[in-house]
């Protein structure tokens, strides 16, 4: 990690306590022009799940596991101690 990594780290700290002040104050922050031009938005607590990531990581797996098959034979390279399978290039 490098000074790029805590920096953002910093500052979306940084953001989130202000969102939290302004949430306990009871201002909306939403509606202010200010934090429009800047980009900013109230982080959705929830719009998150694991189960939705889970789904999502799952989808992903298939499609590079899709991706790999159409691309790649896996053989068989044998040796009189061991045996291992590698992927080859299928040409077109």
């Amino acid at each position: 990690m490098g000074w790029n990594h805590s920096y953002w780290v910093s500052f979306s700290q940084v953001d989130q306590v202000i969102w939290d002040y302004a949430e306990d104050c009871g201002i909306d922050l939403s509606e202010s022009e200010e934090c429009r031009s800047f980009g900013f938005s109230i982080p959705e607590y929830g719009s998150t799940t694991i189960e939705t990531i889970e789904l999502t990581m799952e989808k992903e797996r298939k499609e590079r596991e899709k991706e790999f098959k159409k691309n790649f034979d896996m053989v068989e390279l044998k040796s009189p101690s061991w045996t291992i399978e590698v992927p080859v290039r299928k040409t077109k």
